[in-house]
């Protein structure tokens, strides 16, 4: 038994020194191989940073970070104060018990301890790193999301909480402990759809509700004045909207709440319509809906600073999640004015801003909006004759902002380079340009995650590059170049083309620790992200060139993306060295290609819970109204519509190697899908292989899974982008390594 193992060692080590002599050849680096690199233990391991927020003053901040650890299989939690006033003073330790807060008073930060839903206070102006928190009122149930309204002398909670039916918070432990839900555990019987959504099977009447309770901020802790209040009772309303709703779905004042809901009286599997309501803080009126007629999604509703207006973002379109957003704003007098309506004549550019603020002052909207692969903020002046956006940052991730009395900004944004990092943007005429493309004033860095985390210290290889090709329809089409560390342009490097989700969606300048280009690049990949049509950020025309043509002109800008890459790197690249890999509809795309790869562009591919039939996915996927959409009506109405691009029909074509990734709890791609392109695979005799995960959705976050992702993918990558047959050690014993 020893002399096997010692044999099988032998053999793992002697695969590991012919991989090593082959990447000074071919320019792949040796898996996982070098301490000046990002690879992916690093790039798990990095701190995760939170949202800055201001406290009501605007004079300081806190922000926390998550970081994993290998060792402990665990996360720490750091929560960090930040001195606005004082910019350059070192960051003081809040607590390691949580990285998620939010402020009480100027002085006073919180957070709701999940262990036993209990609020814990600290006060920082007393706090000298050594003084113990103060244990204030417990939550009868778990707690998701947390608001603070302030009015007078008075200090109100406004949080989110899942309640059954009753919508009764003080009930919720009453019904998880029941023989009902017990019984529902064993045996789930529903009468309608949906009946799970993204990872989660749903309880029939258990939703997501908004909550009010007075706070009293008395010497011997922080207690409840009074019964906590559903302000949501009594309607079968829920929000935030599941499955990614949260606390930018509602905004307070002092005394009232706004948010955005889906409107009950359709059905949420095939409709995106969401509604406007408002209600009095105390609980003494009922939901009043601001919106009327015929809509789609809305979302990200926002009070002035005098509580006279409201904004929000609207859809037109009831039924399609990627329709353009556009700016509403209602008045005291209920006044609505929508964007291309009242707003302006006509629409003032084809973006769709994720995010809508009004200034301290409300003389101007502020958000967050996609442009050409950047998260951006933007500015629109109110007072305009003709409105036009403003860029305050033009480039970077933006994920958060807030805007300050004194007229600064408070930004979290990360890069394609490093994780989220707080910046203080102020005013000011000098020009200049910093990492965030900020074009006036100062911009004060507060944190250096990147740093911290030892990214800083990495070659992560040269300056991303944006570009643009001919695509198809003589349009161009965009993506971005990563190059490896130790770039040499007299080296021969393979090719990795990397295709995101969505569709509508984009490779933006933001940090990720999923499908993060950078680490692809760190193993010796030439890199390029590509934003075919459907993409977002490039106007709505451009975006919905995909509806009704998946397997078109995507298709076509890709393949053209891929070939112009080639020919303008022709020195460097290596064309028989091309390999490709997306998830979602990226994963879509590699089931097309493996079925219209004839002239074996693509030597090897990765799939990551991709639709191996658009057919079968309608009828398995939680929400319908986007298939219904992207394809044209329902199956039985428009066979032709679904069938037209969908991979099943070209499998008799699949001839390239291909690593398929499935997870057990994806409910928006069920594994099937990938169990069913794995099938093909094999039955035709194509080397494949299939990576199962039980416990993860349609994304693989638990980090040892991760972990092994990047193992497997990457792997597969090397596999088959290297200059002859080796085999890795990856592959040495079904991925194991003794």
């Amino acid at each position: 038994m020893k002399a096997a193992l010692l044999s099988l060692l032998l053999a793992s080590l002697a695969s590991l020194a012919s991989l090593a002599s082959l990447a000074s050849a071919t320019g792949v680096a040796p898996l996982f191989d070098s301490d000046e690199i990002l690879t992916p233990k690093r790039l798990i391991a990095a701190p995760r940073p939170g949202i800055a927020r201001a406290n009501p003053s605007g004079d300081a901040a806190i922000i926390g970070a998550r970081t994993y650890s290998f060792e402990g299989d665990s996360f720490d939690s750091v929560l960090y104060h930040l001195d606005l006033k004082d910019p350059g003073k070192e960051r003081v330790i809040v607590t390691r018990n949580a990285s998620d807060a939010f402020w009480l008073s100027d002085t006073h930060v919180a957070f709701v301890r999940s262990s036993d839903n209990r609020l814990v206070v600290h006060d920082l102006a007393q706090d000298d790193g050594g003084k113990e928190p103060v244990e204030g009122a417990t939550f009868p149930a778990p707690i998701d999301t947390i608001q603070v309204a302030r009015h007078e002398d008075r200090l109100t909670l406004v949080f989110s909480a899942q309640v059954y039916g009753d919508g009764d918070l003080y009930k919720v432990k009453e019904h998880d402990d029941s023989q009902a839900v017990a019984q529902w555990k064993r045996v789930k019987v529903f009468d309608d759809v949906m009946i799970r959504h993204w990872d989660t099977w749903l309880y029939p009447g258990k939703r997501s509700q908004l909550f009010a309770v007075d706070l009293d901020p008395a010497a011997d802790g922080w207690s409840f004045k009074g019964e906590i209040r559903n302000l949501l009772k009594g309607t079968a309303l829920e929000s935030p909207v599941p499955p990614f709703g949260d606390e930018g779905d509602y905004d307070v004042n002092g005394t009232h709440a706004v948010w955005t809901a889906r409107d009950p009286s359709v059905h949420a599997a095939w409709h995106t319509k969401q509604n406007i309501y408002l209600a009095p803080l105390d609980g003494t009126a009922a939901p009043t809906e601001l919106t009327h007629g015929k809509h789609g999604a809305t979302s990200s509703p926002r009070f002035s600073q005098d509580g006279q207006k409201i904004v929000w973002l609207q859809m037109d379109i009831d039924g399609f999640e990627s329709d353009r957003r556009k700016i509403a704003i209602y008045e005291a007098d209920k006044t609505l004015h929508l964007e291309g309506q009242d707003l302006s004549k006509k629409p003032f550019w084809d973006l769709s801003p994720t995010t809508v603020s009004f200034s301290p002052d409300g003389k101007s909207l502020l958000g967050i909006v996609e442009n050409k692969e950047q998260d951006v903020i933007y500015r629109l002046d109110l007072g305009q004759q003709n409105i036009r956006p403003d860029f305050v940052t033009k480039k970077g991730g933006a994920a958060s902002f807030e805007a300050l009395a004194d007229g600064s900004l408070l930004v979290t944004a990360s890069s394609i380079r490093g994780p989220s990092e707080a910046w203080l943007l102020r005013n000011g005429n000098d020009q200049f340009e910093n990492s965030l493309g900020a074009q006036h004033g100062e911009a004060i860095k507060l944190t250096d995650f990147a740093e911290e985390g030892g990214l800083s210290k990495l070659d992560l290889g040269p300056e991303p590059e944006q570009f643009s090709y001919p695509g198809s329809r003589g349009r161009d089409a965009h993506g971005w170049i990563i190059k490896p560390p130790g770039y040499d342009v007299k080296k021969a490097y393979p090719l990795a083309v990397l295709i995101h989700g969505g569709p509508e969606g984009s490779w933006a300048n933001s940090w990720s620790t999923r499908w993060n280009p950078l680490v692809f690049a760190a193993q010796g990949f030439f890199v390029i992200t590509l934003d075919p049509a459907g993409s977002t950020g490039f106007g709505q025309a451009y975006q919905e060139e995909i509806l009704n043509h998946w397997g078109s002109t995507p298709f076509e800008d890709i393949r053209l993306g891929t070939k112009h890459i080639l020919k303008r790197f022709s020195e460097t690249l290596d064309s028989d060295r091309v390999v490709a890999a997306g998830a979602s509809y990226g994963g879509y795309m590699i089931n097309w290609i493996n079925g219209h790869n004839e002239d074996g562009l693509f030597k090897g591919l990765v799939c990551h819970d991709g639709v191996f039939s658009t057919l079968s996915t309608w009828y398995s996927t939680d929400e319908l109204y986007f298939p219904e959409h992207e394809f044209g009506g329902v199956p039985w109405e428009n066979d032709h519509g679904y069938q037209r691009f969908s991979p099943e029909r070209f499998v008799s074509q699949w001839h390239t190697p291909q690593l398929i990734v499935a997870g057990g709890q994806d409910f928006r791609l069920p594994e099937t899908e990938g169990i069913s392109a794995f099938n093909a695979l094999k039955r035709r005799g194509v080397d494949a292989r299939l990576v199962y995960f039980p416990d993860e959705n349609h994304w693989v976050r638990m980090p040892k899974n991760s972990l092994k992702w990047h193992e497997e993918v990457l792997g597969w990558l090397i596999k088959y982008s290297s200059a002859k047959e080796v085999e890795t050690p990856l592959f040495v014993n079904q991925g194991r390594v003794p």
